[in-house]
């Protein structure tokens, strides 16, 4: 899925700005055997620097080791992408988080950037936009923040930030400062299922005092498509509705899905 994921980009000469960063040497040197014309390096912890004896037992450890969400390790490897986007914001000004298994229709990048300024103009604020998310429909458990020592509740049909497609740019000092502080929320949840990522970031961003105060904003359907927990599109529905990006979640067979949209470049 990496490999198409850069196949597609090549398409729009886009793979040069790829940077891909593998949890483990062993991903690091199958990846390096496609020759692949981007950045490829092996994930070095940095906002998880005070528990890597913890991670490595999860990314040597060959039980931890499976990305499937049924893996205690599966919400580790999401945590883990958080740390790369920080880290990739100390090298660039803006930096789109994306996930392997992304089905890339049109150049989005330029898209992204532009409706984000023109978002920014109808804001009465003088800070730039400097946080753009993508929502979906789940029914979850939430994390209450407050309350460490319990730390799920119910809560029904919620829009959550998924985790999939992110943009950061690092104008704005506190754009570091916010993934510093949400990615100290995950280290109680290593080795928990399912995405709590997502559950933290979007209670952390849709506390009222942040809310009133940062300059985030969602992405829009147009630039990144996503199944929700209760509508789940068909290559045929996608095909027809034309999103410049789309995240099949949900998906048992998202190798079929990618195919059936045409995008598999793999030989």
């Amino acid at each position: 899925m990496c490999y198409n994921l850069y196949k597609q980009l090549s398409v729009f000469d886009r793979h040069e700005d790829l940077t891909v960063v593998c949890t483990d040497i062993n991903t690091f040197n199958k990846l390096s055997q496609y020759k692949m014309d981007c950045q490829i390096e092996v994930y070095k912890p940095v906002l998880f620097k005070n528990v890597e004896e913890t991670l490595q037992i999860y990314l040597s450890n060959t039980e931890y080791g499976s990305t499937s969400n049924l893996s205690p390790s599966y919400t580790m490897y999401q945590f883990l992408k958080h740390d790369a986007f920080y880290q990739m914001l100390l090298k660039h000004d803006h930096v789109c988080l994306i996930d392997s298994d992304m089905i890339i229709f049109e150049d989005f990048v330029d898209e992204l950037f532009y409706w984000i300024d023109n978002q920014r103009k109808f804001k009465v604020i003088d800070t730039p936009a400097y946080l753009a998310f993508k929502y979906y429909l789940q029914i979850k458990i939430g994390v209450n923040l407050e309350q460490p020592e319990s730390l799920y509740r119910w809560i029904g049909k919620k829009q959550l930030i998924n985790g999939g497609l992110m943009y950061a740019n690092n104008r704005c000092y506190s754009t570091l400062n916010h993934i510093q502080n949400y990615c100290k929320l995950f280290i109680p949840h290593f080795g928990q299922l399912n995405n709590i990522d997502e559950n933290i970031v979007t209670e952390y961003f849709g506390r009222s005092v942040l809310h009133s105060m940062d300059n985030t904003f969602a992405i829009t359907d147009h630039i990144n498509l996503i199944n929700n927990v209760g509508v789940k599109y068909t290559p045929e529905q996608v095909l027809k509705l034309k999103p410049m990006t789309f995240h099949p979640t949900f998906e048992a067979d998202k190798i079929q899905f990618i195919k059936d949209c045409n995008q598999w470049f793999v030989e």
